[in-house]
Formats: structure tokens, sequence, C-alpha cells
């Protein structure tokens, strides 16, 4: 069974953890820097 937590991001699924990313784009150019520097 997976467990989210929403707070910190963090989703723990059968011993592994990962972290998630959130971005928000709009079209600036400063949103797609945004999203290349979550990307990498």
């Amino acid at each position: 069974m997976a467990t989210k937590s929403a707070e910190q991001g963090v989703e723990q699924h059968g011993g592994r953890t990962r972290f998630g990313v959130v971005v928000g784009v709009d079209g600036s150019e400063e949103s797609w820097r945004a999203l290349d520097w979550a990307a990498r």
C-alpha cells in the first residue's frame, strides 16, 4: 500500500521513498527556467 504526505511531498511504497516536485508554468521565461531546473 502506498502512502503519501502532501506536506512533505514524499511517497513511500514497498520500502521505497520517492520525492516529488511541483512546478507551475505560465508561459513566462522564468517559469520555463523553473521547469528546466526541476526536471534536472
